[in-house]
């Protein structure tokens, strides 16, 4: 079940945190930038993935951190490339990344999390990726049917 949130997911409750990312190891702009500053342990878990920039098998997986405020960060590869030039976000990269990303949690550390734990993430392709939200929010509500999932949105 979805729950919109008015704030700051950087500065929220959530035990996990999931963001879109290119692959490009590029984290330039909006909340990778920002995900970057605060938790330069989520972009050395991307670099780990593989330091060579594009590699297009990075799309529709994802890549996992461990906060330094114990926070999992989880990079999600929702678009190939980036840019303003066009529409970025890959709907069905969103789709694998996501289905894979609630695998993880649901088998997840059970002695960490032993009921399903605050997860959040702002609107996933549909900010600077330029993706369509009523396509996302679909793909959202499919995956996380029956756990809460809360979508942060700046005030």
């Amino acid at each position: 079940m979805i729950h919109y949130v008015k704030g700051d997911l950087l500065e929220s409750d959530c035990d996990i945190l999931i963001h879109g990312c290119n692959c490009f190891n590029v984290w330039g702009a909006g909340i990778a930038r920002q995900m970057k500053l605060k938790y330069p342990e989520a972009y050395q878990a991307d670099i780990a993935v593989t330091n060579r920039f594009g590699l297009y098998g990075k799309l529709g997986r994802f890549s996992d951190a461990l906060g330094h405020d114990g926070k999992v960060i989880l990079n999600l590869y929702s678009q190939y490339s980036y840019g303003r030039d066009r529409i970025h976000a890959d709907y069905q990269a969103i789709r694998r990344g996501l289905e894979a990303i609630h695998d993880f949690i649901a088998t997840g550390d059970v002695e960490r999390f032993p009921t399903w734990p605050k997860v959040g993430m702002p609107r996933i392709g549909a900010g600077l990726a330029g993706g369509d939200w009523g396509i996302i929010e679909g793909i959202v509500k499919d995956i996380f049917d029956v756990n809460d999932i809360y979508i942060y949105e700046l005030e």
